[in-house]
């Protein structure tokens, strides 16, 4: 049996987290794209990144909400989806109520979100070091870097901030996390694909 065999899950079931992570780590990139290329060609548009924000989270919320009863998620156990629809569109509507006062907060949501792919990142890395993958310390250095970024952004620290640099920052930020994500995204499955061909 080689070593590839022994480390494979029991049953030939692959891990739930590693399955599903490259499609939220692509729509977390897709996101950052569009934000960080809207901010890009619209420099002074940060103030309309929430209601972008809004719309998202009502949208989300409804299908949701929707998909509850479509679904029947009443006859499944541990299905979150009503709560969770009726969370997003409750944060939305405080997201169109409070907007200008919640514009004070837009950096630092855009940090959050790049702290929250980097640590499914450093999970990536974590993984595929235990699992004795070869791209493991990609994934933590793109997670460190990306987390070191996103503190001045969550801080907000006043170098950027008096220079008025705060819209190119945060672009900065949102596209060189998304090009993470899309490369974490990529070598995963190349290494996915290495591995079945080891074991075949």
């Amino acid at each position: 049996m080689s070593e590839s065999e022994k480390n494979a899950p029991a049953g030939g079931e692959k891990n739930k987290f590693y399955e599903r992570t490259p499609y939220f780590l692509l729509f977390a990139a897709a996101l950052q794209l569009i934000l960080g290329f809207l901010l890009l060609a619209f420099p002074d548009m940060l103030s309309g990144v929430l209601g972008t924000v809004g719309v998202a989270l009502l949208v989300i919320g409804v299908f949701l909400f929707l998909r509850y009863f479509i679904k029947k998620g009443y006859q499944k156990r541990n299905d979150y989806s009503f709560s969770f629809g009726l969370l997003l569109m409750i944060a939305a509507l405080g997201v169109f109520a409070r907007n200008s006062y919640l514009m004070l907060w837009v950096p630092g949501i855009m940090g959050a979100l790049v702290v929250v792919t980097s640590m499914v990142r450093i999970q990536c890395a974590v993984d595929g070091l235990l699992m004795k993958g070869k791209y493991w310390f990609i994934h933590g250095i793109t997670a460190i870097v990306a987390c070191v970024m996103a503190y001045f952004l969550i801080s907000g620290n006043t170098v950027y901030v008096a220079s008025g640099m705060v819209d190119k920052y945060v672009c900065i930020v949102l596209l060189l996390d998304a090009v993470f994500n899309i490369i974490t995204t990529f070598l995963m499955y190349v290494e996915d694909g290495t591995d079945e061909k080891e074991r075949e």
